[in-house]
C-alpha cells in the first residue's frame, strides 16, 4: 500500500511518538494537539506559513564576487601576527615565535614559519595558516577573515 508520502510534521510526530514516547524513562507520547519537538511548521510554531518571520534570508556573499583568498594566503604569517598584537617576533633558528592567544602564555611558545605561511602551537596542538590564525584569535567566519586579510 502507498500513498502520498508524509508530510515532515506527520513523520516528526510518527518519530517522536515511536521512539520516545514508548520507552521507560522517555517523555509519554503527544496529547492530541501538542506542539511536535524539532518541528517547524505553522502548526508546532503558532507561526503562519505567510509570516515574514518565515522568509528566507538571502546570501550575504555574492558569486560575482569571489574571496580574495590566495590575496590573504599571500599576506606575511609575521604581518599576520603584528595585526593581533602577539607581542614582539623572537628568532629561533629559521623560525619565529610569538605569545600564544590561544592559551595563558608566559613565554613565546606560538612559532611562526615565515616560508611556510604556516604557526603551530606546542602546548596547544593548534596550527594551520594566517587565515586560520586570525580565525582563532577574532572568532570570526573563513570568509571575515579572507576580507579583513586582504584589505
Amino acid at each position: 500500500m502507498s500513498g502520498p508520502p508524509l508530510s515532515e510534521h506527520t513523520r516528526l510526530e510518527i518519530a517522536h511518538t515511536v521512539h520516545l514516547g514508548y520507552r521507560p524513562g522517555h517523555p509519554p507520547p503527544l496529547a492530541p494537539g501538542d506542539p511536535v519537538p524539532g518541528c517547524g511548521c505553522p502548526i508546532c510554531t503558532g507561526v503562519s506559513a505567510d509570516d515574514p518571520a518565515r522568509r528566507t534570508r538571502r546570501r550575504t556573499t555574492r558569486p560575482d564576487r569571489p574571496l580574495p583568498v590566495e590575496d590573504a594566503r599571500a599576506v606575511s604569517i609575521l604581518d599576520v601576527a603584528g595585526r593581533l598584537g602577539l607581542g614582539e617576533p623572537v628568532r629561533r633558528g629559521r623560525e619565529w615565535a610569538v605569545l600564544c592567544p590561544l592559551h595563558d602564555d608566559t613565554r613565546p611558545s606560538l612559532t611562526l614559519d615565515v616560508d611556510r605561511g604556516l604557526w603551530y602551537c606546542f602546548p596547544c596542538s593548534e596550527g594551520g595558516d594566517g587565515i586560520e590564525l586570525l580565525q582563532r584569535v577574532r572568532g570570526c567566519s573563513f570568509a571575515e577573515a579572507v576580507r579583513e586579510l586582504a584589505a
